[in-house]
């Protein structure tokens, strides 16, 4: 919290590090730097930007064309329409090997 006098430009700062006046007086510690943001947590979720969001696991590109299995890299999980075909028993899974 910081209280500012605006004719003068006098004040002080409050924070958990201390008391900070300025403009600062002779003897009077260095202002404490401003603490910096945490940095921003990896995701764990991969980016599924361009993915069809009718599967999961590997990611199935959105493509205008048939796709089969050798064109992506692992099991798929049926999450809605299976317009590739891959899954073709029908139990969720795609792909299985």
């Amino acid at each position: 919290m910081s209280c500012v006098n605006q004719d003068t430009r006098k004040g002080y700062r409050i924070a958990r590090e201390g008391v900070t006046f300025f403009p600062r007086r002779p003897g009077d510690a260095p202002p404490a730097p401003e603490p910096r943001p945490a940095p921003e947590q990896p995701t764990t979720e991969p980016d599924r930007s361009g993915c069809d969001p009718n599967y999961e696991g590997a990611c199935v590109p959105i493509v205008p064309y048939d796709l089969d299995c050798a064109d992506i890299d692992g099991t798929v999980y049926v999450r809605g329409d299976d317009p590739h075909r891959f899954d073709g028993d029908g139990d969720g899974v795609g792909c299985e090997s």
